[in-house]
């Protein structure tokens, strides 16, 4: 019967959903119970109960607290995979995340020697969340996880990795 009452509400049908609750409610709270709910108390045929049910369409309970439900009304969403949709963008940089055990005047000297002839510029290096290089005279205890903020477009970077001597990645057609 509560099944009942919760396709009732899918289907729109909150007012009939909620009479149906509350007649179950004061069902019970007057002691009419089928077998499976009684306990030791005397239980009544399933057909007595719904009867009874339908003898209290349009009471309310008067012991349990009911919670009465209100529709919900969900926000209309477009289909389109793009729903939002930005009147510009640019793309001013990647930031790659490098594993090192380098201090951060090094690592910064070393990415800048390998994007020299590059369209790469280093724009900086941080570590846990403050810059280190070049260094702005801020202080932080470095651990070997390193922010290195490019200026260049970018469109993806993904990790190559290797787990328990197998690659974690597929190769390109032709790559050996």
């Amino acid at each position: 019967i509560l099944s009942a009452a919760m396709m009732l509400r899918y289907l729109g049908e909150s007012d009939a959903a909620e009479t149906i609750e509350h007649a179950v409610v004061v069902t019970l709270e007057e002691g009419v119970h089928t077998r499976d709910v009684s306990g030791d108390r005397a239980p009544v045929s399933t057909t007595a109960f719904t009867d009874t049910i339908i003898a209290n369409l349009g009471r309310r309970p008067t012991i349990w607290a009911r919670r009465d439900y209100k529709p919900l009304k969900l926000p209309q969403i477009s289909g389109e995979p793009d729903f939002v949709k930005a009147s510009s963008r640019r793309v001013l940089g990647v930031d790659v995340f490098v594993e090192s055990a380098r201090t951060a005047n090094s690592l910064g000297k070393s990415l800048e020697r390998l994007t020299a002839h590059t369209p790469l510029q280093l724009a900086m290096v941080s570590n846990r969340g403050t810059k280190v290089y070049r260094a702005s005279g801020a202080m932080t205890d470095p651990v070997d996880h390193w922010r290195c903020r490019e200026r260049h477009r970018w469109m993806h970077i993904e990790k190559l990795n290797e787990f328990d001597g197998e690659l974690g990645f597929t190769r390109a057609q032709g790559e050996d």
